[in-house]
C-alpha cells in the first residue's frame, strides 16, 4: 500500500509520528497532555503506555516558579500563539473549533541543548 492510498487521518498520524526531532503534543484546556508523537517520546523518555505528567511539569523548575506554563497557555489562548527559545525552541498554538472557541493547544518543541552547548564553547 502506498501513502496516498491511506485515509487522511491515518496519513496525518504517520506524518506526525514520523517526525522524531520535534516533540509534538496536544494539550487540553486544563494543561493535560492528551497525545504526543514519537519525537516527544524520544526527547522526554516517556512511552505510549506511560502516564504523562501535565504540561507544566515538563518545564524546568525555574520556568514553573516564574509561572511560565500558565502564562504560555493564557497567551496562546488570547493571541493564538506563544513562542519561547532557551534550551528548547517551543511553539504553543491554540486549537480552535469551527466557531473560533479555543478547545485545546498544540505544542511543538525542538531540543536546542546541543546547539546551546556549541555556542557556549565558542564564547
Amino acid at each position: 500500500m502506498r501513502i496516498e492510498e491511506i485515509e487522511d487521518s491515518r496519513r496525518l498520524e504517520l506524518l506526525i509520528n514520523g517526525v522524531v526531532d520535534y516533540a509534538i503534543y496536544t494539550i487540553d484546556l486544563e494543561g493535560n497532555i492528551v497525545s504526543w508523537n514519537s519525537g516527544a517520546e524520544r526527547l522526554k523518555g516517556y512511552r505510549k503506555r506511560d502516564h504523562w505528567p501535565p504540561f507544566p511539569d515538563l518545564l524546568h523548575d525555574e520556568d514553573q516558579d516564574q509561572g511560565l506554563p500558565q502564562r504560555a497557555l493564557s497567551i496562546a489562548a488570547t493571541e493564538g500563539r506563544f513562542e519561547s527559545e532557551n534550551w528548547a525552541l517551543a511553539v504553543l498554538d491554540a486549537i480552535r473549533n469551527d466557531d473560533g472557541e479555543v478547545i485545546g493547544f498544540a505544542k511543538v518543541t525542538r531540543d536546542m541543548t546541543e546547539r546551546m552547548h556549541a555556542q557556549q564553547r565558542l564564547h
